[in-house]
């Protein structure tokens, strides 16, 4: 059988360590950053913003000519889950598409005639 080899102890090390005590750990101030006041204080004004929201994107859109697109189902997934949330019985995911692209076109509209323009006509 071999022999257990005994861990050797610094006796000088450890006096040190009763007479002295244990070194404890210096903590590091940290910088407090004040924290900031919310962006909206009044409920009423959070309250509003989400009205103009719901007003805007999720009314009711009559469809007398559609067409199909596609989009992804992780797509589809975040635009159901905000017309389950946001929207009333009458919320649409194709009404909330159709009034997100027509607010598109409406902001950027003349950035989009610009574009257009300078592309040189194709003749048919």
């Amino acid at each position: 059988m071999t022999k257990k080899k005994l861990s050797t102890v610094n006796e000088n090390f450890m006096k040190d360590i009763i007479s002295k005590g244990v070194p404890i750990k210096r903590e590091i101030p940290v910088e407090r950053i004040p924290k900031s006041e919310p962006r909206f204080r009044d409920s009423r004004k959070r309250k509003e913003i989400k009205l103009s929201y719901v007003d805007e994107y999720l009314r009711k859109v009559d469809f007398e000519n559609r067409q199909m697109v596609t989009i992804t189902r992780q797509t589809h997934t975040s635009l159901s889950k905000i017309i389950n949330i946001l929207g009333s019985k009458q919320s649409t995911l194709g009404g909330y598409l159709e009034n997100i692209v027509r607010k598109h076109f409406e902001l950027h509209k003349d950035e989009i005639n610009r574009l257009c323009q300078e592309q040189p006509l194709k003749p048919l």
